[in-house]
């Protein structure tokens, strides 16, 4: 299991996860991991998981919180961090 944490709004970690996933716009919604849907980017840093979903005029990005079955979502270890190899 992964535990997926949302930084502190305001502190460095999230400024800088926001910047590099968002463009530096603010994340403000969240889903549970049972909300992520088919096409569905989980970015992992750490121990924040980020949820990236296209829609009509681009992408809608999300944090992930909770436990996340990292077999559920086909997340491998890899490095630091892990990398999806499956469709949910």
């Amino acid at each position: 299991m992964l535990t997926s944490v949302v930084p502190v709004e305001g502190s460095e970690r999230r400024i800088d996860l926001e910047r590099r996933i968002n463009g530096g716009r603010t994340i403000g919604a969240q889903l549970t991991p049972a909300q992520p849907e088919r096409g569905d980017l989980l970015v992992v840093v750490g121990d924040s998981v980020i949820v990236s979903r296209r829609i009509d005029r681009g992408f809608q990005r999300y944090w992930l919180t909770g436990e996340v079955d990292r077999e559920t979502y086909g997340l491998i270890k890899e490095d630091n961090g892990y990398r999806k190899i499956t469709e949910r």
